[in-house]
């Protein structure tokens, strides 16, 4: 028996449950010789039940409330749980139930609602899965020499405990109190980290329930309980995937100066925990970015935005004039953000505060601003473009001048892909009406056939379906498919393992791999 200490922390509380546990930190080299072990009977199961202590409608009012073991990883220590800023979860709610990343990483033996059952410690910013680990054993905890359990007065009397000695013997020898954590049926929680999509996961959750601006948002404290992740987890989260700051609840720390680092670090958590977020609705940021692209088609203060830049200021400004429909000014900041180029080092400033320089001089990212266009090329016409043709067009609605800005084809990864024969969607589309569309889109009857065509198919349309039914729309295109393709729609941390699983591959005779469904 692998034992150091037993000893009481303050009381957690579970929720929806008014369950307390105890931690158990463990250690080798525990001199048993000549010593006498008691076990309180109440931890017996038909004791128990015969003195109805697992009534659960009755307050737990015992000296001896049952034991729960919980096994740490070797980052936690039991002084993280007992602080004050962790907390256990226990969620009733089945929203998030079916998600198919929750359940990503737990082990096979894990109970399936393992994913409902959290431990968050927030000093340490780390979520765990508490999974339910079965067991033949019976675990018996007692503590280190010279300590003593709390017990009742009534406990600690001979005749209340169970003894592995003789009345006669235990005269002879030091007793030890120890506690049986289960009579039969064992079980201990083992600390899974919570290895989640934890942006997919918030993404789809402010989709569905937080569209700007129908919608006043979700708070971190409201997203961290909903969710089941510390605080931290969700904040960075959230920058991560630029999440939309509703412009009425954007807190500024203007008065801060920029070299203030350590006091923008610890304002900005105050003011993301007050700040409400949300998702901008997909016709109101398509509006927006019309503007823009009108802007820097047309102003004279964007004729070299992606070397020179733009005043981040001026260009927000002209939007606002420009627009025939009402837009606040943090919509189109939120738009801008996404397409500044940050110097290394710097953080997007829609993450929690607005920009201190009104007047700076900001670079907008060419590549972003052509895969902008190309999305609007594509959502013009259903029917797939002509690689010439397309390219034809990109560059001819390309804001910009120079060869800076021209669009290269890469691009196009994540937003459309290419096909040779485009036959079969042209008459999934229209029926069997070839003639139209040659006449349509192309000059010849013939030109259709071994010439490259661009379908529309981008990431987002895609992303929120779990890993297995992308795959089957990814092959559903294309029966196959080389790696730099399949980058886009899926989390580049895990495409090894996801590629292992749902596909396999080949090498073709130059000496390029291809990937096809298993």
């Amino acid at each position: 028996l692998d034992t150091r200490s037993l000893y009481r922390c303050n009381k957690i509380k579970i929720l929806s449950h008014n369950t307390t546990l105890n931690t158990i930190n463990m250690t080798k080299n525990h001199n048993l010789q000549s010593k006498v072990l008691t076990l309180p009977k109440s931890d017996f199961t038909s004791y128990r039940s015969q003195n109805g202590l697992d009534d659960h409608k009755k307050p737990c009012c015992e000296p001896n409330p049952p034991l729960m073991l919980l096994k740490l990883p070797p980052s936690l220590e039991p002084s993280d749980i007992s602080s004050s800023d962790s907390r256990f979860y226990l969620s009733d709610d089945q929203e998030l139930d079916g998600n198919p990343d929750l359940n990503s990483s737990l082990p096979s033996n894990a109970s399936t609602n393992a994913s409902r059952c959290r431990l968050i410690i927030e000093s340490k910013g780390l979520t765990f899965d508490l999974v339910r680990v079965e067991s033949s054993n019976a675990y018996v905890m007692f503590p280190p020499p010279n300590k003593k359990l709390k017990t009742s007065h009534a406990q600690t009397t001979p005749q209340s405990h169970t003894t592995c000695t003789s009345t006669e013997e235990s005269g002879k020898k030091s007793v030890v109190q120890g506690r049986l954590l289960r009579e039969n049926d064992t079980f201990f929680l083992e600390c899974i980290r919570a290895t989640a999509d934890l942006e997919q996961l918030i993404s789809g959750y402010l989709l569905k329930r937080y569209i700007y601006p129908s919608s006043e948002g979700v708070s971190v404290e409201q997203l961290s309980q909903i969710l089941m992740y510390s605080r931290k987890e969700i904040i960075d989260a959230l920058e991560s995937i630029h999440a939309f700051i509703i412009p009425s609840t954007k807190l500024e720390n203007s008065d801060i100066h920029d070299n203030d680092a350590r006091i923008h670090e610890i304002i900005d958590v105050g003011l993301r925990m007050k700040t409400m977020y949300g998702a901008l609705s997909e016709e109101l940021e398509r509006d927006t970015w019309d503007i823009i692209l009108n802007v820097l088609s047309e102003w004279d203060g964007a004729i070299d935005y992606a070397n020179k830049g733009v005043i981040l200021d001026d260009m927000i400004e002209i939007v606002l004039k420009k627009s025939e429909i009402s837009l606040e000014r943090g919509v189109v900041q939120y738009c801008l953000e996404k397409c500044i180029v940050l110097e290394e080092g710097k953080k997007r400033y829609g993450c929690g505060r607005t920009w201190n320089n009104r007047s700076l001089s900001v670079k907008l990212d060419a590549n972003f601003i052509a895969q902008l266009v190309a999305h609007n090329i594509f959502n013009s016409r259903t029917a797939p473009w002509k690689q010439s043709h397309f390219l034809s067009e990109w560059y001819r609605l390309m804001p910009g001048v120079g060869i800076h800005y021209e669009p290269q084809i890469d691009l196009l990864r994540g937003v459309a892909i290419g096909v040779t024969d485009v036959s079969p969607i042209i008459q999934a589309e229209n029926g069997d009406n070839l003639q139209k569309f040659v006449r349509v889109h192309d000059k010849n009857e013939n030109d259709h056939k071994n010439v490259l065509y661009w379908k529309y198919f981008p990431k987002e349309q895609i992303m929120r379906s779990s890993v297995e039914q992308r795959f089957k729309m990814l092959f559903k295109e294309k029966a196959k498919w080389e790696l730099e393709d399949l980058e886009p729609y899926f989390d580049k941390s895990r495409l090894k393992e996801v590629l292992m699983k749902y596909t396999r591959h080949a090498n073709d005779d130059k000496g390029c791999t291809w990937y096809m469904s298993k």
